[in-house]
């Protein structure tokens, strides 16, 4: 999570690395943050550097790949790098990334469209499937996610084991209404490279 290029570009290359070569994944999953500033060379150098990754990667956006530059965030990111939100299943889990995302805004918020498109895609698996669900914002301050309940609310009576963010820039874990939520480090300026592993 929260890569910021160009500024993350160089310890982004050395997890892609160590990932390719010690943990080989199924699959790696980036939640937000790809840009410092949503410009076209920023997510330019993102694109190039995913493309040393071995796996396949989802993206999610992040507040700074759709804050700053202009009110076309969500539509340049959709343009260049993405869908916004989409889910797929894995080995008999169901893996669920969302937008948080608000245009020219730091906090996020699941909207109703999202979350309307969120109770039809699990309506669509079993009650008992394992879901893991992505997205950049976590639930730790009340209000970084507005419409955090109505989130929670769509998901009750679901098999979700875990809701993954980053934003923070540091780890952390809670439990919100019996979701364990789970906000990672970030890539840019950290010397430890770390990130997550999901066996």
């Amino acid at each position: 999570s929260d890569i910021h290029e160009v500024t993350g570009s160089s310890n982004f290359k050395s997890i892609i690395n160590e990932l390719n070569t010690t943990v080989n994944p199924d699959f790696t999953i980036i939640t937000g943050d790809i840009s410092d500033h949503g410009t076209p060379e920023q997510y330019a150098k993102y694109l190039e550097d995913k493309e040393l990754f071995t796996n396949p990667v989802y993206t999610t956006p992040g507040n700074h790949d759709v804050r700053w530059l202009n009110a076309n965030g969500k539509k340049d990111f959709t343009n260049k790098i993405g869908p916004l939100y989409q889910s797929f299943d894995y080995k008999g889990v169901h893996f669920v990334l969302l937008d948080s995302t608000v245009n020219l805004e730091l906090d996020g918020k699941i909207n109703n469209a999202q979350l309307e498109w969120l109770k039809d895609d699990l309506a669509a698996i079993p009650k008992d499937m394992p879901v893991i669900m992505f997205a950049h914002h976590p639930f730790k301050i009340n209000n970084n996610i507005t419409a955090r309940h109505e989130l929670l609310d769509a998901v009750k009576g679901y098999n979700v084991i875990a809701y993954m963010s980053g934003h923070v820039h540091y780890y952390g874990n809670v439990v919100e209404d019996g979701v364990p939520v789970n906000y990672i480090t970030y890539v840019k300026d950290n010397m430890e490279q770390d990130y997550v592993t999901i066996k």
